[in-house]
């Protein structure tokens, strides 16, 4: 059975075993990272209603069909003997259908980042300050490891730039998981200053800056970060957290971030080409 496997934090990336997919129909795509993102079964109607709001119902259900044949072609598994017996002949091991609903089968192989940065998040939450070694070593490189799969902000660049329910959808996911990453690099960056990882701390923080507001902020950050760059100057203002604003951790009060950014996580991933269809 073939791994799947979605990269949703930046531009949006599926791979099935081990090959890249493309996407004849753009809303085939859409419903592919809907449901891998939000997992479990959904009705038909409530499908087509989400991704062709003005379309009749009846043509809604027929576009639907047409793209869960796409997904059907793109999923099936290259080696039918390692299908699983428990779904029905001539269903692909991914796709998951009973009657009205669809959804991805869970006993399918699938790697999500989202899993991954929302295990570090969880994480991330029961410590607002320094845990206690070897923990704090563990939960850093839990945290690192979770960061280094953020390429941009959740599904950057992908819309349907309709009035539907997916674009909705995705705009309230990119919100909230803006958030939940904002927090990742806040622990990141403070347990990084607090055990004197200067370097470390300052790097975070320099990803934390979004892409477009480098330029103009880098000279600033330096400048802020004077201690943390320079660990005699950090002698000499007596913390690293003086850099920092006194406060530890980036987005206070005489930061060098600039508030809360609309776009961060590091640089901007573009892919080139005419988008898909519909």
């Amino acid at each position: 059975m073939g791994l799947l496997r979605l990269a949703v934090l930046g531009p949006p990336e599926i791979f099935h075993d081990g090959s890249r997919l493309s996407f004849a129909l753009r809303k085939a795509q859409a419903l592919l990272l809907y449901l891998a993102v939000q997992g479990g079964l959904h009705p038909r109607s409530k499908l087509a209603a989400f991704l062709w709001p003005d379309s009749e119902p009846a043509d809604a259900r027929k576009t639907l069909r047409n793209a869960l044949t796409l997904l059907r072609s793109l999923l099936a598994d290259p080696n039918p003997a390692t299908a699983p017996d428990s779904l029905p002949g001539g269903q692909d091991a991914h796709l998951l259908i009973q009657g009205e609903l669809i959804g991805l089968n869970p006993q399918a192989p699938l790697e999500l980042d989202l899993a991954v940065v929302q295990q570090a998040y969880s994480a991330a939450q029961r410590f607002s300050t320094p845990p206690s070694e070897p923990q704090r070593a563990a939960l850093v490189t839990q945290l690192q490891q979770a960061l280094a799969l953020v390429h941009g902000p959740f599904l950057d660049g992908f819309w349907l730039r309709e009035e539907t329910g997916f674009d909705a959808w995705h705009e309230q996911q990119q919100q909230q998981w803006q958030v939940r990453l904002q927090l990742l690099f806040d622990r990141l960056s403070s347990w990084q200053e607090a055990t004197g990882e200067l370097m470390q701390a300052r790097a975070t923080l320099m990803r934390w800056l979004a892409p477009d507001a480098r330029a103009r902020d880098a000279r600033r950050c330096d400048r802020r970060l004077a201690g943390v760059c320079h660990p005699a100057g950090a002698a000499r203002r007596g913390v690293a957290g003086q850099a920092l604003g006194g406060h530890g951790r980036p987005g206070r009060a005489h930061s060098c971030y600039p508030g809360a950014p609309r776009r961060f996580y590091g640089p901007s991933v573009h892919h080139g080409g005419e988008p898909a269809t519909r």
